[in-house]
């Protein structure tokens, strides 16, 4: 984890840099001290530096190979996207954020069987995408109708994004 820690700006892809550095702006700016602001803003990205852990157990690979497949598997393919807008959601009914909260489990588990699948092949990650999915772009929230971004259409782009990249159930 603390090699991961030591080298985020060179695995984090410029979209996932960028927004660290936003947050870490916002608490220069309350008067946080810039190592504590940096540290601080880059615990967002925790979770996935575990999963990332877990992935390199998984594939006995190398934790920092694992972690540049994952950023840029997770922003290639649109997952990243997609995760960052249910993020940003705010349901108001109790169903509609249970469903949110499942299509995010979903998505982080695609991502991850992605990368397993991934990592050990030959090539960039763009290539690797273009060559699982026959060139398909992935998904990406900007491209789908706004009356279409709910939890159950997503949920289709979930199955078919699977589908996509020759992943199981």
């Amino acid at each position: 984890l603390g090699v991961l820690a030591d080298r985020v700006d060179e695995i984090l892809d410029p979209m996932s840099r960028d927004r660290v550095d936003a947050v870490a702006a916002g608490f220069l700016e309350a008067g946080m001290p810039k190592r504590t602001a940096v540290r601080l803003a880059r615990l967002r990205h925790l979770p996935r530096a575990l999963a990332v852990l877990d992935l390199a157990e998984r594939s006995k690979k190398p934790a920092l190979d694992v972690a540049r497949e994952f950023f840029a598997v997770g922003r290639q393919s649109g997952l990243f996207g997609l995760i960052r807008w249910i993020d940003e959601q705010q349901p108001d009914a109790y169903y509609d954020a249970l469903a949110y909260r499942s299509l995010r489990r979903q998505l982080d588990h695609l991502l991850q069987e992605l990368v397993l699948k991934l990592v050990g092949q030959p090539g960039t990650p763009e290539e690797k995408l273009a060559r699982i999915s026959g060139g398909a772009a992935g998904a990406d929230s900007l491209s789908i109708p706004d009356e279409q971004l709910g939890p159950a259409a997503l949920m289709v782009v979930a199955s078919r994004m699977r589908r996509q990249f020759g992943l199981g159930r």
